[in-house]
């Protein structure tokens, strides 16, 4: 069978469990900002909801691509996950675009050296001061996944089982690797007394780089999924569109990094 055909899910109630623990999560973040409580309940249930639908849906679709590579599967559509994979992108592009206009707005109003944003760079000096080699160790972990997830594609694709399974492993274990410096830098800020309330830029690097490291956690999350599904027969040669859609995402991510290790961290653009 065709790779361009697609199976197409079940009604699922997990995506609606993962849009609303983002919702959550987010809203959560207001109260916070003013020192209520009720601001920690609503990002722990967020959370809850976010990691119990984000688990309940790769559980659902390892469980129909086994089924698809069985050949049980039916109802299929021509070219489906391409269009989601656009959608997503489309929206993560508008995400983080967002930030960083946020962040070239205040490049501009630093320029012109007005009172409120005096230190918006000061900041910026302590941070590099602070993390040191992570930074440097993180991006090569990062831009590695991306060429071992590259190759993981291209061995399935050539029924190279045994490779696909040992270059997946090996992506889930950089991505989870680079989340662990970042635990690490984190840790560097907080013991240096750098928290994200110290001004506009601390404001909009922790954001930025907290929701690209949620991205970075999802996507080895789902990775890993795939890596487990890899033995109960989830891929083949001729079905692996899921692993081509999850491969697009994790290299756009690794992209925004490159990004954002530019203007937040070296202040190149």
């Amino acid at each position: 069978m065709s790779d361009t055909l697609h199976h197409v899910p079940q009604n699922s109630p997990w995506p609606l469990s993962v849009a609303s623990g983002i919702l959550m999560a987010g809203f959560g973040t207001l109260p916070l900002l003013y020192g209520l409580p009720v601001g920690w309940i609503m990002l722990i249930m967020g959370a809850f909801l976010f990691f119990l639908g984000l688990g309940g849906w790769m559980v659902s679709q390892a469980k129909e691509q086994i089924a698809q590579v069985a050949g049980t599967a039916h109802h299929e559509a021509p070219g489906a996950s391409k269009w989601f994979v656009a959608f997503l992108i489309v929206s993560e592009v508008f995400l983080f675009g967002a930030l960083f206009a946020a962040y070239f707005f205040l490049h501009d109003r630093d320029i012109l050296k007005t009172q409120s944003f005096l230190h918006f760079f000061t900041h910026q000096g302590e941070i590099l001061h602070v993390v040191g080699p992570v930074v440097y160790l993180n991006t090569i972990l990062l831009v590695s996944s991306s060429f071992t997830l590259h190759f993981a594609e291209h061995l399935l694709k050539h029924g190279k089982l045994l490779g696909f399974r040992i270059l997946l492993g090996v992506t889930v274990v950089l991505g989870l690797l680079f989340m662990g410096g970042q635990v690490v830098e984190y840790i560097n800020f907080i013991q240096e007394g750098i928290t994200w309330d110290k001004g506009p830029y601390l404001t909009l690097f922790f954001t930025i780089t907290a929701i690209h490291g949620l991205h970075v956690t999802a996507g080895a999350l789902i990775l890993g999924s795939m890596f487990a599904g890899s033995f109960f027969g989830q891929f083949s040669p001729q079905h692996h569109s899921s692993l081509s859609v999850v491969s697009i995402y994790w290299h756009f991510v690794d992209v925004v990094w490159l990004f954002l290790l530019a203007t937040l961290y070296f202040r190149l653009l």
